[in-house]
């Protein structure tokens, strides 16, 4: 799972085209999707089980002590510990679909179906175009800065 995303996109464009024409997936966004799901889990899956182990187990053991279930220690102070790493798992994903224009000009031939990569990968795009493809981008990241946090959990345990 962690070696697909270190090989070259190219490599998998024609199997999948011909593969997504048999299932009637070309030209739409629900193959590109399905393409883009597939490229884009491992790194992430990596990064979000990295951020849950960082967690020291007495955090939870201590939130079950205080009287939270199972799945309520998780929640409240497993997840809320691990935000920044999940969030980071999050942008990495966001960016990584948001700037690929490769997949898009593959598999996407109708001007109606087009991601913003294929759009400007096109005749006819110009610089506001491209600005207008850097405000979702500035957006996510002014929304999410205050979530990350540096050293969230470093004095959760006294003893360490």
């Amino acid at each position: 799972m962690l070696g697909l995303p270190s090989l070259p996109v190219l490599m998998f464009t024609v199997p999948l085209f011909v593969l997504f024409t048999s299932l009637g997936l070309n030209d739409t966004l629900r193959g590109v999707t399905v393409v883009y799901v597939g490229l884009s889990v491992a790194a992430p899956t990596w990064m979000v089980s990295s951020a849950i182990d960082a967690v020291p187990v007495e955090l939870r053991e201590a939130a079950w002590l205080d009287g939270c279930s199972v799945l309520g220690g998780f929640a409240r102070v497993v997840l809320s510990s691990a935000r920044p790493g999940l969030l980071s798992a999050a942008v990495h994903v966001f960016l990584l679909t948001w700037n690929d224009s490769w997949i898009a000009l593959a598999f996407l031939r109708s001007q109606q179906s087009y991601t913003i990569g294929r759009a400007l990968a096109g005749p006819g795009s110009s610089a506001v175009v491209a600005l207008v493809a850097l405000l979702p981008v500035l957006v996510v990241f002014g929304l999410l800065n205050r979530w990350f946090s540096v050293g969230g959990i470093g004095g959760a345990l006294t003893g360490r």
